[in-house]
């Protein structure tokens, strides 16, 4: 049966007539972020680029530059013609000329074939940095060396394909962390080299193709971005890559998504066995252009896990893979106890050059105890808001952000472990988890063609947990059936710990996509719980080339 199915797909696919293709953007916050600027620069949002679901795709990118922004006349802009650079492979109006040379025909790619049949790019991967944390004198260092390959075959199905081997000496926190969760924030399996060194591996792939012109498919392994913000609840590059296959169906002014996926629970069913258990999730999400300068968007999500008490798992669950169908009818038709979010994102475009963005997140709640305003612990939801402001009183070059994000305890939890919003021990979404609040502000200068400054200042407030209690922040490692209180939760209730984090970056553009990073760290971190009182100030230097900068700012 099932050869069956995998010969009737590949029937349809071959058989049909497939639309041009190209491969997504991998996620770099800096990167994505001259994309929305210029979207806003440009006076609105167009209705077949939806740039709230990345990452994009290199050639849905290069039409939205080509169409809109050139039309906005910023077709001069640095930016556009970086962006456009960066996508020379797949931009079909392209002026640009290869140079008669065996490697780095085009600057953004070190060895590139592309023909009416194929295209083809390899691309070396590096990001190599030493430092010293002198408050704790610390050497502080990172590692990471690899290969990108993507292209497309008769530029109707496209591919991507990223490996790497990272070693890393972390700051004190991020140190940490690994010892609280047994990972390293964006890996899996990690390998201690002693001396507070770590080893692992990343690879991230996919295959995508269009059958039919309105609908994008995609299969692989590789992380979402979902929303507008520095942080995201739904999905995030905070965590590990995930298993995933994707429905992207466009029309006019609607983008529907929807992502079945496989998570890791990182919990072994036996001392003899090594394997990790297996969960999953399914999401789908409307997003409308309501007018030129607002857009919003409706989700709902589902995370369950399948593993009988006898370590059986029955895998994905097919009644979650009806693209279209509630997912509260779905569980309450299997009588399960699967946990399911639903929520909604927007933005707004309010005067030139300003974009108002948000989400929200609610994971479960009773109306009655809502308004009795009674702390109950099962009232459980998140909450953004921020502000973007693209060259503030016409100081070109220049953008600021200022976000402010709130999750109630409890939030993302589950009775559970197996079915809380998790991957491999780090949060799907926000880095903190839950029980905290939480203050971004961010400014971003280009000075000249070659050097770029950011700064980025983080306050948060969050609630920890002293031995087995718990206070509703931990949803990695506890489950809301042991709140220590039904009533009269609060944000950042249980040891109160007060986090501030400065974080400067300058960056000096060598060549395309190489950079010189030079980066300062300030953390503090004052808490009830005496562990926790944590200080960093650090300094490193290091050159990064097709890689996005890691963020380690929690």
């Amino acid at each position: 049966m099932k050869k069956n199915i995998v010969i009737l797909i590949l029937s349809f696919v071959f058989a049909s007539k497939l639309y041009s293709q190209s491969p997504s953007i991998p996620y770099d916050n800096d990167y994505y972020n001259k994309i929305h600027n210029l979207e806003v620069e440009s006076g609105g949002f167009t209705n077949y680029f939806h740039s709230s679901v990345n990452p994009i795709t290199r050639l849905d990118l290069s039409n939205f530059l080509r169409d809109s922004v050139f039309s906005s006349k910023l077709g001069n802009d640095k930016r556009v013609k970086y962006l456009l650079s960066d996508n020379v492979l797949f931009d079909e109006n392209t002026k640009l000329k290869p140079k008669n040379r065996t490697f780095y025909k085009f600057e953004n790619s070190m060895f590139h074939f592309k023909d009416t049949l194929y295209v083809l790019s390899i691309n070396p991967i590096l990001n190599i940095g030493i430092g010293e944390d002198f408050q704790n004198h610390q050497k502080t260092s990172y590692n990471t060396r690899g290969l990108e390959v993507y292209g497309s075959i008769y530029r109707k199905i496209s591919f991507y394909s990223y490996l790497t081997d990272n070693i890393v000496l972390p700051l004190n926190f991020v140190n940490d962390y690994v010892k609280k969760n047994g990972v390293y924030p964006t890996a899996s399996l990690t390998k201690g080299l002693g001396n507070g060194a770590y080893n692992f591996l990343q690879a991230r792939g996919y295959i995508s193709i269009n059958p039919i012109k309105p609908i994008f498919l995609q299969f692989g392994h590789d992380r979402n971005f979902i929303g507008d913000g520095y942080r995201s609840f739904i999905m995030s590059d905070f965590g590990k890559e995930f298993l995933f296959g994707k429905l992207n169906f466009h029309a006019h002014k609607i983008n529907y998504l929807f992502l079945g996926g496989q998570m890791i629970n990182n919990s072994r069913r036996s001392e003899r066995d090594f394997t990790f258990d297996k969960k999953y999730i399914a999401y789908h999400q409307l997003s409308i252009n309501a007018t030129k300068r607002l857009n919003f968007s409706f989700f709902e999500t589902v995370v369950f896990s399948r593993t009988d008490t006898n370590g059986n798992n029955s895998g994905f669950d097919f009644s979650y893979a009806n693209p279209v169908i509630f997912y509260r009818s779905v569980e309450h038709g299997l009588n399960s106890s699967d946990n399911a979010m639903l929520g909604l994102t927007y933005k707004f475009i309010p005067a030139k050059s300003v974009l108002v963005y948000g989400q929200f997140v609610l994971d479960e709640f009773k109306l009655d105890e809502l308004i009795a305003r009674k702390g109950w612990y099962a009232n459980k939801y998140a909450i953004q808001t921020g502000i973007k402001w693209i060259k503030p009183l016409k100081i070109e070059n220049l953008w600021l952000q200022g976000e402010y994000n709130l999750v109630r305890p409890y939030t993302f939890m589950h009775f559970k472990k197996s079915q809380s919003f998790v991957h491999y021990n780090s949060p799907v979404g926000h880095p903190l988890g839950a029980n905290f609040k939480e203050v971004i502000l961010t400014a971003n200068y280009y000075l000249g063609q070659k050097i770029s400054i950011n700064m980025t200042l983080i306050k948060y407030l969050k609630g920890l947990d002293k031995d087995t209690m718990n206070w509703g922040g931990d949803i990695v490692n506890k489950v809301y059936t042991t709140a220590v209180s039904l009533y009269g939760n609060k944000i950042g209730q249980g040891m109160a710990t007060n986090v501030t984090v400065f974080d400067l970056v300058i960056s000096y553009s060598v060549y395309h996509n190489l950079y010189i990073d030079l980066n300062y760290i300030n953390r503090n971190s004052n808490s009830q719980l005496s562990t926790e009182n944590t200080r960093t100030n650090a300094v490193l230097i290091g050159i990064r080339y097709n890689i996005a900068r890691p963020r380690m700012l929690f």
